[in-house]
């Protein structure tokens, strides 16, 4: 599965449609796509680093951790989608982007030290969950041939 969203083509006036085109990805395609997993992945693994409980200390390398990741998504998707010869759409990389910070605020890590977020994990959840659901309802903008 190509890890670009692929999005409904518009012929050009006086060309047929292609039905052996690639098919637009449909919500679960969405979904699985605005889910930046190889980011995440290494999120895990940089923050399976810092003991735990953090001290103050860790906490810094935690934000450090948490600020590559946010720059990392955006970035790793573009050159990711472009090897592949797809088009980039924005709406992924900031979808993704964005989902990566729910999730990293989710599960806790330098937010922890945050007095409002501690206070509310359930509305963090709530948000995690709604958020990864309600993203691939956006509809994307098609493609014009041409």
């Amino acid at each position: 599965m190509p890890r670009g969203l692929i999005v409904r083509r518009i012929p050009a006036p006086g060309e047929a449609a292609d039905p052996s085109g690639p098919k637009a990805d449909d919500y679960l395609g969405r979904l699985v796509k605005y889910v930046p997993s190889e980011v995440v992945a290494m999120y895990l693994a940089l923050t399976a680093l810092v003991p735990t409980p953090p001290s103050d200390g860790d906490l810094k390398e935690l934000w450090v951790y948490f600020a590559i990741a946010v720059v990392a998504t955006p970035v790793y998707l573009w050159v990711t989608i472009r090897r592949g010869n797809q088009p980039v759409h924005a709406i992924q990389l900031v979808f993704s982007t964005i989902a990566f910070v729910i999730w990293a605020i989710a599960m806790g890590g330098p937010f922890q030290s945050l007095e409002g977020l501690e206070a509310h994990p359930r509305f963090v959840s709530a948000l995690l969950i709604v958020s990864t659901f309600s993203f691939p309802l956006f509809p994307l903008k098609e493609e014009t041939a041409g």
